[in-house]
């Protein structure tokens, strides 16, 4: 009968791990399993066949800070008529990225083989609702053959039909792009950069822990305060240690959310003052515990 109570305290103590283990194993399949699978561009539309130019759009890094995304642009493959079996440019060709952030223009001489070139590309999103913010931005490609004139100007001489794909991809990002199905002189495309779901469990996961932390300051601290427990001082370091802890743990979310974020206004702030309620009390029991002890 004296052991049944011992027994049963082990058992309990040894299903609460096992189950506490399963649910760390099981985050830690859906996060990593879904990170680099949902870094890869999903395309809408687009065509692979023009008879002018393809010309590929490849995220690099998304900033929602900033409100940018950096992105690739280069042709793909051009039809007989624009370049040799070499891919070396039959005539000077003019390629312009216009974007809410600006217009870049590249020109490459006749005999050349065209590089990439990489733009800012503007977003527009609301970062405030991280980790569910979406971003999204359009890129306009334009290709023409041109010509200097004797004065050094550069005239263009003609269009060249412009068709789009994608290609590459930014980790932790989900992006689509939706272009023309068919090639044309100004195409059109749109981006849309989600963050992946592996990148929101994260998030929601460091702030599961923050809470966690916060709540069991708050209830030590209850504790010693009505004296159910012993307050010691290096409970004290423990309390002082997690106000510095949380603020560290909040910023090691994916992507160092900048402060003010909705999470912040809703969670955050009041991890914090749970925090700091738990140190008052604990600090308060220990002031009444010493107030309480005879004085020689």
């Amino acid at each position: 009968m004296g052991l049944r109570g011992p027994v049963a305290v082990l058992r309990r103590t040894w299903v609460r791990l096992a189950v506490g283990g399963a649910v760390i194993v099981a985050l830690f399949v859906i996060v990593t399993s879904l990170y680099d699978a949902e870094g890869q561009v999903n395309q809408i539309g687009g065509t692979s066949s023009s008879p002018g130019m393809v010309v590929a759009i490849s995220p690099v890094a998304v900033q929602p800070g900033t409100g940018t995304a950096t992105v690739r642009v280069a042709i793909q493959h051009a039809e007989a008529a624009y370049v040799d079996d070499g891919g070396r440019l039959g005539q000077p060709t003019r390629l312009t990225v216009i974007t809410d952030a600006g217009v870049v223009e590249e020109r490459y001489p006749a005999g050349t083989v065209p590089g990439s070139l990489e733009v800012a590309a503007g977003l527009d999103g609301d970062l405030a609702l991280y980790p569910f913010d979406d971003h999204t931005g359009q890129i306009v490609v334009v290709a023409d053959a041109y010509e200097t004139t004797s004065d050094g100007a550069i005239r263009s001489v003609s269009s060249i039909p412009v068709g789009l794909v994608s290609g590459g991809g930014v980790s932790g990002w989900r992006t689509t792009l939706t272009a023309p199905t068919t090639a044309q002189d100004e195409p059109v495309s749109t981006l849309l950069f989600e963050r992946a779901f592996s990148t929101r469990a994260f998030a929601v996961l460091i702030l599961g822990l923050s809470v966690m932390l916060a709540v069991l300051s708050l209830f030590v601290g209850l504790l010693v305060r009505l004296r159910r427990r012993v307050i010691e001082a290096t409970m004290l370091s423990w309390f002082a240690a997690l106000l510095f802890a949380l603020p560290a743990l909040r910023n090691f979310m994916p992507g160092s959310p900048p402060i003010g974020v909705a999470l912040d206004v809703y969670v955050f702030l009041w991890v914090m003052v749970c925090a700091v309620l738990g140190v008052a009390l604990a600090v308060l029991a220990w002031i009444d515990r010493d107030r309480d002890r005879p004085t020689a």
